[in-house]
Order: structure tokens, then sequence, then C-alpha cells
């Protein structure tokens, strides 16, 4: 990804971002009514910024390490969200 000019991340973003409603469409058809929560809005919104981010940090400290810290992360904030 570093070889090659990803612009900003907002299209990654929109993308993955469609990606996953269409699929949230198909199985809403199949399960039949899916109740709304809000919980879960809060946490895509957060799961949508963490990945807005995504191209910028690859491009600034690459995979590895973005990994890393990206794991570390999740691991302090699982933590403290089960403590």
């Amino acid at each position: 990804m570093k070889k090659y000019k990803t612009g900003d991340g907002f299209f990654f973003q929109w993308v993955m971002g469609n990606g996953i409603l269409l699929v949230g469409i198909v199985v809403a058809l199949i399960e039949g009514r899916v109740p709304f929560e809000p919980y879960a809005v809060l946490g895509g919104l957060s799961w949508a910024t963490g990945n807005l981010t995504v191209v910028p940090i690859i491009q600034l400290i690459g995979l590895a390490q973005g990994l890393l810290i990206w794991g570390a992360v999740n691991m302090v904030v699982g933590w403290a969200s089960g403590r």
C-alpha cells in the first residue's frame, strides 16, 4: 500500500461501509425483522472512525507497527471495559 497513491482513506472507508451495509441488508432480509440497537450504532461509529485512520497510519508507520499499536490498544481497551 505504501507504493500506491491511496489518498486520505475516505474512499476506502466508503467502499468498506457500503459492503458492510449490503451484507447487513441481506442478513436482515433473510432473518426477518431485526431490532434496532442504539449501542451498536455507537460501536459502529467508533469502528468506522478507526477504519478511516487505517490508510494514513499505514502510510506513516507501516503495516507491522500499525498492527502492533492496534493490538496493544485493543487489549488495553478490552481489559479496561471488562474491568
